[in-house]
């Protein structure tokens, strides 16, 4: 989302305070690294966030530079099938809820 905005809220890429820029993105995740919250699998949740709030400081995209963790491939595939299949949003595997519990009668 961040990456997405940046470039209408700051169109000269210059960060917070410098020229042009057109608003200010203030994003403090909370809940980082639970479920309701910013997270990813867990070994990577801390540096997640804290670039995310130094973001919310600078306005530079490159305090993302350099995460990398696994689970972005798992991710990025969970996403694609979200968008091909015509189905409701919420099918990704930690929206799901538990299966046991769908599959109990009611």
């Amino acid at each position: 989302m961040i990456r997405r905005a940046h470039p209408t809220i700051h169109p000269k890429n210059t960060g917070n305070g410098g020229e042009g820029q057109v608003s200010r993105l203030i994003v403090h995740p909370t809940a980082g690294g639970r479920v309701r919250g910013a997270h990813n699998c867990g070994s990577c949740d801390a540096e997640v966030v804290a670039a995310i709030e130094r973001y919310a400081v600078s306005g530079e995209l490159e305090e993302f530079d350099g995460l990398s963790c696994e689970c972005e491939k798992a991710w990025a595939e969970e996403i694609s099938l979200e968008h091909a299949l015509p189905t409701p949003l919420g099918i990704s595997k930690t929206r799901r809820g538990n299966v046991l519990d769908a599959l109990r009668a009611p």
